[in-house]
């Protein structure tokens, strides 16, 4: 913008994200470094959310949360991985 160039489309379009979402948001970039890289990228192992959910204290309730949107998160990474490696 200030050099005068358009803001690009996936920008000027980037989904609005609800504030109560930003913690999974936040959550799935700390723990997609845990991921297993050989011949291809694997999911984020189950350990690494149990930890990352005991180093902040999460109840039972807030884990199963935490482990449901990670996993979401996680199937849709990987399904676009895949397609855009095709």
């Amino acid at each position: 913008m200030q050099q005068g160039h358009p803001i690009p489309e996936r920008i000027a379009n980037a989904p609005e994200i609800k504030e109560h979402m930003r913690f999974y948001i936040e959550a799935f970039f700390d723990l997609t470094s845990e991921r297993q890289i050989g011949f291809a990228e694997g999911p984020i192992p189950f350990f690494a959310i149990v930890n990352y959910a005991r180093l902040l204290d999460c109840d039972a309730e807030d884990f199963a949360d935490l482990l449901y949107f990670i996993r979401e998160m996680d199937s849709e990474y990987l399904s676009f991985r895949a397609k855009k490696n095709n």
